[in-house]
């Protein structure tokens, strides 16, 4: 009996199968048939066009021949001949004559077309081009598909004329290509919808008549003074059902009904013992509920046992949510809200327990928890009994086979004692950050009183060279309290803006000595880099030191020109480079055991505090290169 009934069922495969491969192989064989019907009318439709188009030049060849054997120059000969052409020859927009210099002269018909006459077709390089040809070589040349200016597609074709050898112009013919095909097409070909593209797949035609059928295309050529169009041509619903077989329909219908005669007798073959799979699948069924039940109850006890409060929500939708139930830990953290009570519970239900606001907060988390489908966090205060708590809340979603949110799971730990911790640790950091800028504040007013003292020292002196001294000591005194005027004004207080420090420290160099900037000027290239306050005293020093030297020796007298301080990042060190165009620092001269103290202080600046090294090149000036790291 098995047996008989597993043939039944072959039989009834073999059936449906059979039916369908002699449908499809009768369709492919009706499709090839109407394919190749289909590129006969497209051939027919090439030559068709093909023989209009030639048709149509040939005419204006004729106009050319009447001119060359009357002499030419006749206008009212030459119009007649143009107006009998157009009024016969619905496809022309215009016909022109053309001058030797490429002006359109003549134009029919004039409505229409007056933008036309008197029109210099030299302003077109590619037209130009198109001219040229057509007279040097004396050949009819046809242009691909342009927009008119009246609208639509065109297409322009050159004939140029030779009186005894004379070139006089061409007469140009402007054809609409659609009056041109609808001419063509009027009374034929009804039965297919046709397309004409040129070379760039830019439509110049369509007719689409009735329903086209779209899997149905046959293409070919149209090849036209060496200008190309593609056509292609579809057959309509009538040819279609002008064409169709009948036999694939009854084929396929005759083996329906022979497979669904066996598939009746399958099914009620099987169907006896349909009752005895049922029974073994309910067996099955209770096997998995007693399964599942244990594995209910072994989650129950985690989820009522766990450290953290829990609580778990069912998603009826994006907007709305309702509780399921929270474990024994968050209904003792909460307080007044048992797990009995809450369960069937949306959010707006607890009202009488949180604020308006706090409400709003849970709805946010859990919407944004469902729209992006991962974990969320956040730490929020929550009113409970007339006290501000704080809370770290985390909810994550659970994800159904379709990709959906279901329900979000949720935990919940009180961390107020944490966030007052915190509270007390950012009060601290904001006094001393506070401190910290009264004392740097202080310190920078302490030296300016300092370098204020030297100045007015400097005024009461008439000795130069002690002068000199005090202005020394008061450009060394800036550059120290520069650091603590641009730490001031910042925000971080363990590092300073290089680039604001020591363009305060050249120019306050500059005041000192009362440069001429348009004798002497200062140009600087600092990048932004943030250095420490270690490195930025002795950095202040150097920059005060090469700038007073090359202020008070390089340009004697009235020499004029300029001084160049700039610094450069790579990677973990720093390169500056202070230079003039001065006279430069004389040969003999060992500068690093100079007995001028500048020189001795950069030296051991550079080499002690900056921990760095220092080179000097006299060269159309003086250059001094120093190069150390960055402090971490």
């Amino acid at each position: 009996m098995l047996y008989s009934r597993w043939s039944a069922f072959i039989v009834f495969l073999v059936g449906i199968m059979c039916s369908l491969f002699l449908l499809n192989m009768l369709s492919t064989q009706q499709s090839e048939h109407l394919l190749e019907l289909t590129q006969v009318r497209a051939h027919e439709i090439q030559k068709a066009i093909s023989v209009e188009v030639t048709d149509q030049i040939k005419t204006l060849s004729r106009m050319v021949k009447r001119w060359e054997l009357s002499g030419g120059g006749n206008q009212t000969a030459w119009e007649d001949d143009a107006k009998w052409q157009v009024l016969h020859k619905p496809a022309y927009q215009a016909i022109e004559w053309v001058d030797a210099t490429y002006h359109v002269r003549w134009v029919v018909p004039q409505k229409g077309n007056e933008q036309a006459k008197g029109l210099d077709l030299t302003f077109e390089q590619k037209r130009k081009k198109s001219l040229d040809s057509s007279k040097n070589q004396n050949q009819i040349i046809m242009t691909e598909a342009i927009d008119l200016v009246q609208g639509g597609k065109g297409f322009l074709v050159y004939l140029p004329i030779f009186n005894n050898n004379k070139f006089e112009g061409f007469i140009l013919g402007v054809f609409r290509i659609k009056n041109l095909l609808d001419i063509i097409f009027e009374d034929t070909f009804s039965d297919y919808s046709i397309s004409i593209t040129d070379t760039h797949e830019n439509s110049l035609y369509v007719r689409q008549q009735n329903e086209t059928i779209s899997d149905i295309e046959a293409t070919d050529e149209i090849l036209l003074f060496g200008v190309k169009w593609n056509v292609f041509v579809s057959p309509n619903e009538s040819v279609l059902t002008k064409e169709q077989w009948l036999l694939p329909r009854f084929a396929f219908l005759f083996g329906t009904l022979i497979s669904l005669l066996f598939g009746g007798l399958v099914y009620f073959l099987q169907k006896a013992q349909k009752t005895d799979r049922l029974k073994d699948l309910n067996k099955k069924l209770k096997e998995e509920i007693v399964e599942r039940k244990k594995t209910e109850a072994f989650l129950d006890e985690i989820y009522q046992n766990a450290d953290s409060g829990l609580f778990i929500v069912n998603v009826i939708n994006e907007e709305n949510f309702s509780y399921a139930g929270i474990n024994s830990v968050h209904e003792k953290l909460i307080g007044d809200i048992p797990n009995d009570w809450i369960i069937g519970k949306t959010p707006d239900d607890l009202i009488k327990y949180f604020k308006k606001e706090e409400i709003e907060l849970i709805y946010q988390l859990y919407r944004q928890c469902v729209a992006e489908k991962k974990t969320i966090t956040q730490e929020h205060p929550v009113l409970i009994n007339n006290e501000e708590t704080w809370w770290l809340s985390k909810i994550s979603p659970l994800i159904d086979d379709r990709g959906k949110v279901y329900r979000l799971i949720g935990t919940g730990v009180q961390i107020t004692e944490r966030k007052h911790a915190e509270e007390k640790i950012k009060t601290a950091l904001k006094e001393k950050d506070t401190l910290l800028h009264e004392i740097h504040h202080r310190v920078k007013n302490n030296m300016q009183v300092i370098n204020s003292l030297l100045k007015l020292q400097s005024n009461n002196i008439e000795d130069s060279q002690i002068k000199n001294v005090l202005k020394v000591s008061q450009s060394r005194v800036y550059a120290m309290s520069a650091v603590h005027e641009t730490l001031h004004g910042s925000e971080k207080l363990s590092e300073i803006d290089l680039k604001s420090y020591l363009s305060k420290i050249a120019n306050s160099i500059f005041q000192t000595y009362s440069t001429d900037n348009h004798k002497i000027e200062l140009n600087s290239n600092i990048e932004n880099s943030p250095i420490s306050i270690n490195q930025a005293y002795p950095l202040g020093l150097v920059i005060n030191e090469l700038i007073s030297n090359s202020l008070k020796y390089a340009f004697p007298g009235d020499r004029q020109g300029e001084i160049t301080v700039q610094l450069k990042k790579r990677g973990q060190k720093l390169n500056l480079i202070v230079m003039d165009d001065g006279i430069g620092i004389p040969k003999e001269l060992d500068w690093k055991n100079s007995s001028s103290l500048g020189l001795k202080l950069v030296h051991t600046l550079v080499e002690n505090q900056l921990d760095g090294s220092i080179e000097m090149e006299s060269k159309n000036g003086t250059k001094f290169t120093v190069k150390f790291n960055i402090e971490s």
